[in-house]
């Protein structure tokens, strides 16, 4: 059985497709959204600005999630001013591990996914109390308050994790979904919320159900670092 991986090379102005999703252009990195017989997911550090901004920004930011998190990566890296550590893999949920087909993961392809596949910050980062970790993890199942809360500890003690609502049309999961993220951050002050399904409203940034376009990607980027930069919902 493979696993379902991504890797990352270095290289710029490069364009690259995920498989169930638009292409991409990337600045930063190339990430490939192909899923190779590696051990364990994209775990790729993107360097910070060399002229940071004075704003307060985390010393170190991590992005977890699935193909929504690869598709934003480089233009996320670009607008923070601090080292961005990505850990995304394709179709990637919450509840549980599971075996492709799904999206571009092909059948028998086991997808790292799940609270247990879930790296904890203290190997991801050198202080994780300093940094923040953005999770990108509603768009592929229903999600469950208990699970959300497990996670919170299986990342370790971070800063901040913001947790972005889901823009999924067609999907029985998509209000549930946020109801419970906005939920957890009401009851762990930790948490915190960007709410990209009030964001997207109203605009043509889908290429299907649930990807971003280019102009999507830069704008979900946009608001994640507006977030990440003031630790505060702007």
């Amino acid at each position: 059985m493979l696993t379902a991986g991504l890797v990352a090379s270095c290289a710029t102005g490069a364009e690259v497709a995920a498989p169930d999703g638009p292409t991409a252009t990337t600045t930063t990195s190339v990430v490939r959204r192909v899923p190779v017989p590696v051990d364990g997911s994209l775990r790729a550090e993107v360097p910070a600005p060399e002229d940071p901004s004075p704003e307060a920004v985390p010393h170190e930011v991590l992005l977890y999630g699935d193909s929504v998190a690869l598709l934003i990566a480089d233009d996320l890296a670009a607008e923070l001013d601090a080292p961005l550590v990505v850990d995304a893999v394709d179709c990637r949920r919450l509840d549980a591990g599971f075996t492709g087909p799904c999206g571009g993961v092909p059948a028998s392809t086991e997808v790292a996914s799940g609270l247990d596949d879930l790296v904890p910050a203290t190997e991801l980062v050198d202080d994780p109390a300093t940094a923040a970790a953005v999770v990108v993890i509603a768009n592929n199942a229903a999600l469950r308050a208990d699970d959300l809360t497990r996670a919170m500890d299986a990342l370790g003690p971070l800063a901040r994790v913001w947790w972005v609502t889901t823009r999924v049309d067609a999907r029985a999961w998509q209000d549930p979904n946020n109801r419970l993220l906005v939920e957890l951050a009401e009851r762990d002050p930790r948490a915190g919320v960007i709410d990209w399904f009030a964001a997207s409203e109203g605009q043509d940034w889908l290429v299907d159900i649930v990807h971003p376009g280019d102009e999507g990607q830069a704008a979900l980027a946009e608001l994640v670092a507006a977030h990440v930069r003031c630790d505060c919902t702007p």
